[in-house]
């Protein structure tokens, strides 16, 4: 699987997966950090004007917190009362609860680019790809940086990049930074250059009986190459028709939704030839909301534990996702005639 970038936006899109109710609340995208209306005669070491939408989008203001000598920072919200979707055994339950925030990173420098990378609880280290982030000054954390759609892996001294046309800000000052987005209305999306049709088409020019799972349309292919057995007769950016061992397949991606980028996708996808149609579908949000906070979706929740401010732990859904893979996966071995559709899921 490729490196999912989303996740690496600026800090309120990597909020979004981890902390409670930017889990939907709308409240919860301020605190009583000053700097309310950052403008270029506010950032620190830095002047550059800053982007037209700026003004009016939406803002989330963190307390900062520097160790210059460690090259960290440490970000958080103010206590507040934030909903969230706990889940108590079989029990699910929207509710408020009273939280505090904190995140720590650490930065870098490559050139003039700022580079920062996550604390991963699960790895109890910092990762080794970093979001990038260009327009300060070299080697001053203050100032205005824009995110640029690229992760830079410090193993290998590599920078690895998308072609989203998303667009954020992080303003560093002296106490506080504050962060903004402008999302596109989708992410634009080819399904030429899509892991999902590599790894299909590679595998049957090669022989092998395997499909891939519906979320590799989310990732770029890795390599551009030509297949040898397959025979192309059209092809878009939502699809193909083509021709495998003398049958004719049309592949169609009638949904492809992004719609608030970072938080919620929404993927469908048929693929058919004349006798049998195998549709997939895939539905995921990072931002849940009450309307997701029911029992009846409580096997769809990936989940995490929270310590409120009061000291008392609970399990609440921090990500939702329905998907129909293994029967999709299942429709396709049938579809293209695999003798060991078992071995799919091995």
């Amino acid at each position: 699987m490729n490196i999912n970038f989303k996740k690496y936006i600026v800090f309120s899109s990597i909020l979004a997966a981890t902390i409670l109710s930017a889990c939907g609340d709308d409240s919860s995208s301020s605190t009583n950090a000053e700097n309310d209306n950052p403008s270029s005669s506010s950032i620190g070491n830095n002047t550059q004007p800053l982007p037209a939408w700026f003004e009016d989008a939406e803002k989330v203001h963190y307390n900062l917190f520097v160790d210059e000598d460690a090259q960290t920072f440490t970000i958080s919200l103010s206590e507040q009362s934030n909903m969230a979707c706990v889940i108590d055994g079989d029990n699910v339950e929207w509710k408020s609860v009273p939280t505090i925030f904190d995140e720590t990173y650490k930065y870098d420098f490559v050139g003039d680019t700022l580079v920062l990378y996550f604390w991963n609880r699960d790895d109890v280290d910092f990762s080794t790809d970093g979001g990038m982030y260009v327009g300060g000054t070299a080697g001053n954390l203050y100032g205005s940086w824009k995110y640029i759609p690229c992760l830079y892996d410090s193993e290998k001294s590599k920078s690895k990049c998308s072609d989203n046309s998303h667009e954020a800000i992080a303003i560093f000052s002296d106490k506080n930074v504050t962060t903004a987005e402008q999302n596109p209305d989708d992410e634009t999306f080819d399904y030429m250059s899509s892991s999902f049709r590599e790894s299909l088409l590679s595998a049957l020019d090669d022989g092998r009986e395997w499909v891939p799972y519906i979320e590799e349309l989310t990732d770029p292919a890795r390599d551009k190459k030509e297949f040898a057995s397959i025979k192309e007769s059209s092809i878009t950016k939502t699809g193909e028709t083509f021709k495998y061992k003398g049958t004719t397949y049309t592949v169609n991606v009638p949904v492809y939704s992004f719609p608030d980028f970072a938080y919620n996708r929404t993927i469908t996808i048929e693929i058919a030839s004349a006798e049998k149609k195998c549709t997939g579908s895939l539905n995921i949000s990072f931002k849940i909301s009450k309307e997701l906070c029911t029992n009846e979706n409580r096997s769809n929740f990936s989940t995490a534990i929270f310590e409120d401010t009061n000291g008392n732990t609970f399990r609440y859904a921090k990500r939702y996702e329905k998907d129909n893979n293994g029967e999709f996966r299942r429709c396709l071995g049938e579809l293209f005639g695999f003798e060991d559709i078992d071995s799919l899921f091995d």
